[in-house]
């Protein structure tokens, strides 16, 4: 994932957080900005579950209580606005290969307004070897012959639009907005971003329809809730 970003045009500032196994070397590899002391929320934290009845109540599941330490949205989002010196700024998760034209794209949406949104769908895949430029650029939704399995079932699967991976936004999507304490991870701070966002007067621009945005994925054990298909 961390590779598709790098050869991203223009040389991209990228900040990697968290203490896990390999992280220091991975920032050291591709000359990013490595924030190993992050602050984590836990289920005392004033706020944290406010978001988590309404899912609840939405899904009809239930959160089992206590969820493990987890990264607190606020401190990150504020902590790379003071590290970075660009106009724009893009959070993403850690599993997210994005295609060569990404940048291109979140250049236009620039063009846009000065204040937006950029999201897209994501796209599922078991990824066990490197993908290429081509396989990350196409941008709709049937598979070619090689995105098929023996068996020719299709390689790529387009995600739920309630599954948000990344948002490039500027400095002005959020400004004097207060960001709750959401845990990173878990459910409805994505789906919080996109609406505070728009409420806030940014323009929220969908990218789904011109890029392939890949999800890796992988088991969910870190998550506590007992219906995890909300995180998916």
């Amino acid at each position: 994932a961390i590779r598709s970003w790098k050869k991203l045009r223009g040389n991209p500032h990228i900040i990697l957080f968290g203490d896990e196994f390999g992280v220091k070397e991975l920032a050291e590899e591709f000359g990013a900005t490595h924030v190993p002391d992050m602050e984590l929320i836990t289920e005392d934290v004033p706020g944290v579950y406010d978001c988590i009845h309404h899912v609840e109540h939405a899904y009809n599941i239930e959160v089992k209580r206590p969820v493990r330490p987890a990264p607190k949205l606020s401190s990150m989002f504020y902590r790379a606005m003071n590290l970075s010196k660009t106009k724009t700024l893009v959070f993403i998760n850690g599993d997210i290969l994005v295609p060569p034209l990404f940048a291109d794209i979140v250049l236009n949406a620039n063009y846009i307004s000065d204040k937006f949104l950029l999201i897209s769908h994501r796209y599922r895949r078991w990824v066990r070897n490197p993908l290429n430029d081509r396989n990350l650029s196409h941008p709709w939704f049937s598979c070619d012959d090689d995105d098929k399995d023996k068996y020719g079932r299709c390689g790529w699967k387009r995600d739920t639009h309630r599954a948000v991976d990344f948002f490039a936004f500027t400095r002005q999507t959020y400004y004097d907005v207060e960001l709750h304490p959401f845990a990173v991870g878990r459910v409805a701070y994505d789906n919080w971003l996109v609406y505070t966002a728009a409420r806030n007067g940014a323009v929220v621009v969908s990218g789904s329809d011109v890029m392939r945005c890949v999800h890796q994925n992988h088991d969910y054990s870190h998550l506590s809730a007992k219906n995890k298909t909300t995180n998916q």
